[in-house]
């Protein structure tokens, strides 16, 4: 859960994960002809956290040369001239 404060220029949240269960399990059974074993793998899950994040200014993602910064991956032909 996020919130907006001080006019959209901050921002404070709060997570929870697994927040009612101790422990994440998973169970696991194999059989065979003479053969019977479970296991159960569980490792601790829940977890909380709380966030804070502050926009110092407007960014600006415009092109200056107008032709785009385009990367070695996205020419034509792609790398090792796979299209």
């Amino acid at each position: 859960m996020r919130k907006d404060i001080w006019k959209k220029k901050a921002s404070i949240g709060v997570v929870a994960v697994q927040p009612f269960a101790k422990y994440l399990k998973f169970p696991n059974r194999l059989s065979g002809t003479n053969f019977e074993q479970f296991s159960e793998y569980a490792f601790a899950q829940r977890s909380y956290g709380i966030s804070f994040s502050y926009r110092f200014g407007k960014l600006d993602f415009k092109d200056r040369k107008g032709n785009g910064d385009r990367g070695d991956d996205q020419r034509d032909g792609g790398e090792n001239g796979f299209q």
